[in-house]
């Protein structure tokens, strides 16, 4: 029990947090010109004749140019790619001119990836444009594109991979199933969100080829070796094991292709190949500290770190050897290694150095990181972890105080409390005679989800609570939103933003508490209220309500990626009223998988609203709040 000498200062250090909170917001941000679109931009260059049925066809080229704002570019590319009947004797070089020029290759390899107008042999037929061009982008960009393809088969395997996304679209598919009612919702769909995201077919998908594994491009070699890992078939053996060595990337999509393989490697193989694997610099694809002038987040990144790659391995092996691995990597990794050694730990039988390590994190673990930390605590329960708990959870403000209630629910058997005060009189109450009941514990773990839960909100949006307190709103203004629909957008913003002002005056005893928020309004335009930044002021979000204006188009995904951007951000609140036009996809399924993608290791929480859409677009935006930590309104 010596491991557990550190809660006294558990204690002591959670008290300061909120101070520390403060301290950091106050740094601020910068605005980022050039990264976001001006009125009339979108509009006028991706629908410049509105007579038309259609948008057109061509990338523009004043839209390669380099001024141009990423937004528009990726918008300008997925109409291009969707545009094409047939990619035969098509010229694949405007795409890899942008991949290259604009440093924008995974991004558009999200893009290949996930039109699903691209039909398999269209997709083959441009891969192989890709992949027989000598170009070492064109290479590049086809590597990321395939690997993109097995990324989404393999993190959506609920068979071999944990997340707390997969929890999600597991619990609620069963809540659906028994009819559960939500809070500010009333009605059902008669169909459960799929488990599985849509991807391509796995025996229609191309070969990686010989020669990428024995490229002089380092970069193309990686990511022939990550593709290789995540399909995991055995026919790439001899070329993922002919190259002993190797350190990073290359050694973790190694280990993790070895760990899949029959028989697996020894132990002194897997434990130098994961040591080697961390011998690189650590991922970029989370920002969790406030800084100054900060860029916008990258989503995804088609090379994935080594360090993250070992940790999948070692979920694969589910062996309590290599304990001491994860927990190194729990205490030394950055927040991506972080989350995939606690679902790598959520498939392994944990002990009390594992108990001892979740206590050491639960006070200082960024928001982004507490659902995997939660779900990681409810899969092996401990009474012990309680008292850490209900301190995060009396200094937590935002949206993971929903994740902290949960896992105490999932600790003691149920919900004691709705505010931090209730639940810690409770604990005083029942501290000496409880007793931990690992049945109780697994039923509320499988059957509630954790914004399901009672807790006091900082606003509402239409029927739906806010919890967050750094959150935007993402919000439809095409031309079908005109009359009442545009009215009732309009006071229903105002309306949420005050409301905001009376939580202020209400918490901590009347102390004014800061939520940070943003809000973006889109059609064929796409419009940030502040680049770059959350603001506090309640009057820039009443005046941008009042200056909206309807633009052609909806750019569903668009408006969303754009948010997911923004630093600080945890939680979007999601309102259209119809299907997707125009933009990067314009398909629901293929937005419900990028999002998978793009939230891997940046789980934000999608809260929506259907504003009569219609019953298919009701659908699936059910499903996009049900996928991802939110729930859903339909009017």
């Amino acid at each position: 029990m010596s491991q557990w000498n550190f809660l006294p200062s558990i204690v002591r250090t959670a008290g300061r947090r909120g101070l520390f909170a403060c301290c950091l917001l106050a740094l601020g941000t910068k605005g980022l010109p050039g990264e976001y679109e001006k009125a009339g931009e979108g509009e006028n260059l991706l629908w410049p004749n509105r007579s038309k049925e259609h948008p057109p066809s061509g990338l523009e080229p004043d839209l390669r140019k380099s001024n141009n704002p990423v937004s528009l570019v990726l918008a300008a590319t997925g109409s291009w790619i969707r545009n094409h009947t047939s990619f035969v004797g098509v010229d694949p070089s405007p795409i890899t001119e942008l991949a290259s020029r604009r440093k924008l290759r995974d991004e558009i390899a999200l893009i290949l990836a996930f039109t699903e107008g691209l039909n398999e042999e269209e997709f083959q037929i441009l891969f192989n444009r890709l992949a027989s061009d000598p170009d070492s982008e064109a290479l590049q960009l086809a590597a990321a594109t395939l690997s993109t393809v097995h990324l989404i088969r393999y993190i959506s395997d609920f068979e071999k991979y944990e997340s707390p996304q997969m929890d999600q679209r597991r619990i609620m598919r069963r809540a659906h199933k028994q009819k559960k009612s939500f809070p500010g919702q009333t009605t059902h769909m008669d169909t459960a969100p799929a488990i599985k995201p849509w991807s391509r077919n796995a025996n229609q998908l191309p070969t990686i080829p010989e020669a990428w594994f024995t490229s002089s491009d380092r970069e193309l070699v990686e990511l022939a070796m990550i593709t290789a890992a995540l399909e995991g078939n055995p026919k790439y053996f001899k070329a993922m094991t002919w190259l002993e060595g190797g350190i990073g990337t290359a050694a973790g999509a190694r280990l993790l292709y070895l760990c899949q393989q029959e028989p697996p490697p020894n132990k002194e193989k897997v434990t130098r190949m994961f040591t080697d694997a961390f011998r690189s610099p650590p991922s970029p694809q989370i920002i969790t500290r406030p800084e100054k002038n900060r860029k916008p987040v990258k989503l995804y990144g088609a090379k994935i770190p080594g360090g993250v790659l070992a940790c999948m391995a070692l979920g694969q092996l589910k062996d309590t050897t290599y304990l001491p691995l994860l927990l190194k990597a729990l205490n030394a990794g950055d927040d991506p290694v972080k989350m995939e050694a606690l679902r790598a730990l959520r498939q392994i039988e944990a002990d009390d150095a594992v108990q001892a390590a979740f206590a050491r994190l639960i006070p200082e673990a960024p928001g982004l990181l507490l659902p995997d930390l939660c779900a990681a605590i409810a899969t092996h329960p401990d009474g012990r972890l309680i008292p850490p708990l209900l301190l995060r959870l009396r200094d937590e403000t935002g949206r993971f105080r929903l994740d902290l209630a949960w896992t105490l629910a999932v600790l003691t058997g149920g919900v004691k409390g709705v505010t931090p005060e209730e639940w810690i009189d409770w604990w005083r109450q029942n501290r000496e005679s409880f007793k931990l009941d690992p049945e109780a514990s697994e039923a509320f773990r499988v059957s509630h989800a954790p914004q399901t839960l009672p807790m006091t909100t900082t606003g509402r949006f239409y029927g739906l609570p806010i919890y967050s307190d750094h959150l935007i709103y993402v919000v439809d203004t095409s031309k079908s939103m005109a009359g009442s629909r545009f009215a009732s957008l309009r006071e229903n913003l105002s309306a949420s933003l005050q409301s905001f002002d009376f939580y202020r005056q209400k918490s901590r005893g009347g102390a004014p508490e800061d939520i940070w928020y943003n809000l973006i309004d889109f059609g064929g335009d796409l419009i940030t209220m502040e680049p770059g930044r959350l603001v506090n002021d309640t009057s820039d979000g009443m005046d941008r309500a009042e200056a909206m204006s309807l633009t052609f188009g909806t750019r569903s995904f668009d408006a969303i990626w754009q948010a997911s951007r923004l630093p600080d951000v945890d939680t979007l609140y999601f309102l259209s009223d119809g299907a997707p036009v125009l933009g990067q996809v314009d398909e629901w399924p293929n937005i419900h998988s990028m999002l998978m993608i793009m939230y891997w290791h940046r789980p934000i929480a999608i809260w929506a609203v259907a504003f009569e859409a219609g019953k298919k677009n009701a659908l699936d935006m059910r499903k996009l709040a049900y996928a991802n930590f939110g729930l859903f309104e339909e009017l």
